[in-house]
């Protein structure tokens, strides 16, 4: 999934650090930042958790995984915006779902994609996010009592 601030970029050299610190006794791989899930697939682990703050990105992930086929293909700026004005009013993956992939940049609810050679980037986000409904991995929400 396309995601802002993505680690994807430097998976490379993160990885083989993280990768070196996984032995037969480790009992799991959890990434706490999970966000496009995308160092879950550099990671090799047979029990790999994603974790995030954002319930709505969690929501959406999980939707992903057990749904994939009943997320509609694409996003147009009409539902983007009443999406952001009344989330409360959809579940929650759905509003993760225009919230990430209908956005510029896939920053959550940062304004409407849009390309001006007609590209239909929501569309390109959503396949992009369809293909990870099928990798092996959980996905939970992180819950973080600080004080």
């Amino acid at each position: 999934m396309q995601y802002v601030g993505s680690k994807n970029r430097l998976s490379k050299e993160l990885a083989p650090i993280i990768q070196s610190y996984i032995t037969d006794e480790t009992v799991a791989y959890i990434e706490p930042f999970v966000g496009g899930a995308n160092m879950l697939d550099k990671i090799k682990h047979h029990n790999k958790i994603g974790s995030d703050l954002h319930k709505e990105l969690i929501a959406l992930h999980n939707y992903n995984k057990n749904y994939s086929s009943l997320i509609p293909s694409t996003i147009s700026e009409e539902e983007y915006n009443t999406v952001k004005q009344n989330p409360d009013s959809y579940e929650s993956w759905y509003v993760g779902l225009v919230g990430f992939c209908g956005s510029f940049g896939a920053k959550y609810f940062g304004g409407f994609a849009r390309r001006s050679n007609g590209d239909d980037v929501p569309a390109q986000a959503i396949r992009s996010l369809k293909k990870q409904s099928k990798k092996n991995y959980k996905v939970l929400p992180l819950n973080i009592n600080l004080f």
